[in-house]
């Protein structure tokens, strides 16, 4: 798009490092919390400091123009708001240490940045009782969330954010937004002091001496298996 947005890459790049930058101290916070329970820290700073391999995306959720809803039977009644919701991504978890984000931009069919005027749709995060809580970022502020490799590597002194973005179905406004996945190096160990079975993680994403990148490979094919029942767990956060 160099042709098109001339000043894209620069602000794309300017951006991510403001992220990075900010998730580096927010991983040492994490560190001293772990070390005040007790355990070895886990270097998360460390990690978000000098791993190569951040991931940053430009996040685009399309309208939902074309979605159907239960409404779509037949009655006329709108009285169950949540009869004209969906979601625009399911609830899941990162899989990397931290990930940072930004706030997010409506956009109408127009190209034109719009508020949004429906106060249930956005960014949702659950907590350890599986309550769900809808994030609000202000405009001048970032957003982090704590992902599965910051769980593991804590030895569940922290724990990944389970998240969703819901979405009005029928709107005819796009959700904009920019996100940082801060993750370790492709060979890092995915070591813990206490097994990760006992805290939500699947033994269809850890095994014994695997590194990130087999983590991250087992944890994708885990997460998108068509061929499986197995309901996905979440562990419950202490945070």
């Amino acid at each position: 798009p160099t042709e098109d947005l001339p000043d894209l890459r620069d602000a794309f790049m300017n951006l991510g490092k403001i992220i990075i930058k900010a998730g580096e101290v927010l991983a040492k916070l994490c560190d001293y919390y772990v070390t005040s329970r007790g355990l070895p820290s886990p270097s998360l700073s460390e990690t978000v400091k000098t791993s190569p391999c951040p991931k940053a995306r430009l996040l685009h959720y399309f309208p939902t123009t074309n979605l159907k809803t239960e409404n779509d039977s037949g009655s006329d009644s709108d009285s169950d708001s949540e009869a004209n919701e969906s979601n625009w991504c399911g609830v899941h978890c990162d899989h990397g240490t931290l990930t940072g984000l930004c706030r997010a931009m409506y956009i109408n069919e127009n190209g034109e940045v719009v508020k949004n005027t429906n106060p249930n749709v956005g960014l949702y995060i659950l907590d350890s009782q599986g309550k769900e809580t809808k994030v609000n970022i202000p405009e001048d502020s970032l957003g982090f969330q704590l992902g599965q490799a910051a769980q593991i590597h804590s030895s569940g002194v922290l724990r990944a954010t389970p998240h969703y973005v819901k979405a009005a179905a029928g709107s005819s406004y796009s959700r904009n937004t920019f996100a940082v996945f801060l993750q370790p190096h492709w060979d890092t160990a995915m070591d813990s002091a206490v097994d990760p079975y006992t805290f939500g993680i699947s033994e269809k994403q850890w095994k014994p001496n695997m590194n990130f990148g087999e983590f991250t490979e087992a944890t994708i094919k885990y997460f998108y298996s068509t061929d499986s029942e197995e309901p996905m767990e979440f562990g419950k956060s202490q945070l």
